[in-house]
């Protein structure tokens, strides 16, 4: 009430000072009015926090031993009549579906006939190898989680009014601009803010254009979360989850700002042209320890030849990168001079990106050059994981702290990364190809392209929509940094044509 009797003052006051010119109508007013911020705060103590936070790292180590027991073996065989692909994609990304793109574009041979059809055959009799036809993780693993879930909502629950406020669900608008959202969650408070349209824009927040349809008007939703909250899944809450197109998290304010920016500072321009990726020169690690590629399981295809087949055969024909080689483990020079000279990062591979490129070696790289990193770590199989347990009994515990995804993010947009993409709990070789490419036609679909945040929150509906790990739908891959990272080539601040501005 306080802050409506100072606007309605506001507007007397000014209306007095116009004389005798018309009076100003509401719709003058409301441009001095906004942003309009929702400040609210909970009580949050800190040992409860402290419990369910280690709480879901207990259950994420217990999640990554069962995919690992899973994905070191074959699929089990099928039945006489097996039901319908329970936990795999309603419409998974194919090998055939891309080549099909690349050849209409000319790089490859004619689609359709019966060249397209034998591709088809191919992809599924390669995929049989590995993909199950019938559920093969314990029920008991999704059931776990959703009890967190529980206990992180009712923990949550005196914010759920804020929320409410700042996320309204199932809005619906003919006309819809997509706004950007921040949110943020201290410790021990939250607050939540509704830029203008003009900073929704500056801030990399998608701008769709007119709708000739109804349509649900959903949010680009930025996080402002304290680095102890991070091992929480935001995304999880139906609150947010249910009112965005993305979620993308960030540590502060001022991060923000730079990340915006560019870290360029004093530069007024570089605020208001979004960060651009150029997907025709990516930077690739793939399986550089040769821990995933030797032979299939459960869901665990060998990772090198099918992402050559399904990343690079379609999106990286002028890539630079590394494959690993068997019996070979690159040096961390070779491993930071790619990472060092690259535009944007796609890594793909076992264990966690800073045990391959240690934080010594992160820490003293100029990465303001990558605009953004993809990193789908956290595979495992037999050979990486008695690998990654001989190089962690040689580290301190705060070492390996270090390695985690929030100080993995962290650690890349504080060297310049403007965009992190990241898996929040281990995942399958299957759902981190599919995942990859996902993302990768997302954004580079033209003028229907979607900026970096919203193609890899459509790409996790997609490709873990239905997958059998609830973990893995709601918490498969996490962003960090800015939202409105899209698709870009030459020197980087030119759009691709028939791109989103």
């Amino acid at each position: 009430s306080a802050v409506s009797d100072q606007l309605n003052a506001t507007s007397k006051s000014a209306a007095a000072a116009a004389g005798k010119k018309a009076a100003l109508t509401a719709a003058e007013v409301a441009p001095a009015l906004a942003p309009i911020s929702i400040v609210g705060s909970m009580p949050l103590l800190q040992e409860n926090l402290n419990s369910l936070v280690l709480e879901f790292e207990s259950y994420k180590q217990q999640l990554a031993k069962k995919i690992l027991d899973i994905t070191s073996k074959p699929p089990p065989a099928a039945s006489a009549a097996p039901p319908a692909a329970v936990g795999l994609p309603a419409k998974a990304p194919s090998v055939k579906g891309a080549a099909a793109i690349t050849a209409a574009a000319g790089g490859g041979g004619k689609p359709g006939g019966k060249d397209k059809g034998s591709k088809e055959d191919d992809s599924k009799s390669a995929e049989s190898a590995w993909v199950p036809t019938e559920p093969v993780f314990p029920a008991e693993l999704n059931g776990d989680w959703e009890q967190l879930l529980q206990q992180f909502t009712s923990l949550l629950e005196p914010l759920f009014p804020l929320l409410g406020r700042a996320l309204p669900a199932q809005q619906t608008e003919s006309i819809s601009a997509s706004p950007s959202t921040t949110l943020m969650a201290p410790a021990a408070g939250a607050k939540a803010t509704k830029p203008a349209p003009a900073a929704a824009a500056a801030g990399g927040g998608a701008v769709k254009g007119p709708q000739q349809h109804q349509q649900q008007q959903l949010l680009t939703v930025q996080l402002l979360l304290d680095s102890n909250l991070c091992p929480l899944p935001w995304e999880a809450l139906s609150q947010i989850r249910d009112s965005s197109s993305s979620v993308t998290r960030c540590f502060s304010m001022a991060q923000l700002q730079g990340l915006l920016q560019g870290y360029s500072a004093g530069d007024a321009a570089a605020a208001a042209v979004p960060a651009l990726l150029d997907l025709g020169r990516m930077t690739y690690l793939a399986d550089v320890a040769y821990d995933m590629s030797s032979q299939a399981g459960c869901y665990s295809p060998p990772l090198i030849p099918q992402f050559r087949q399904q990343t690079l055969d379609v999106f990286g024909r002028e890539w630079q990168g590394m494959l690993g080689v068997p019996g070979q483990v690159p040096s961390e020079q070779q491993l930071s001079r790619l990472v060092g000279s690259s535009r944007g990062l796609l890594m793909v591979g076992s264990g966690r990106l800073l045990g391959t490129l240690p934080p010594k070696v992160v820490s003293d790289l100029d990465l303001t050059t990558c605009t953004a990193a993809l990193v789908f770590d956290r595979l495992d199989s037999e050979t990486a994981a008695a690998r990654q347990l001989k190089l962690d009994n040689r580290k301190y515990p705060d070492e390996k702290q270090l390695e985690d995804p929030t100080h993995t993010a962290m650690l890349l947009m504080l060297r310049g990364v403007r965009s992190v993409a990241l898996a929040g709990v281990a995942g399958t070789g299957h759902t981190h190809l599919q995942l990859a490419g996902a993302v990768l036609r997302g954004m580079g679909g033209g003028a229907g392209g979607k900026n970096l945040s919203e193609a890899l929150w459509a790409a996790s509906k997609e490709v873990l929509g239905t997958f059998e790990l609830t973990a893995l739908r709601d918490s498969g891959i996490v962003v960090y940094g800015l939202a409105g990272v899209i698709a870009g080539e030459g020197d980087g601040r030119k759009p691709v044509a028939g791109g989103k501005k």
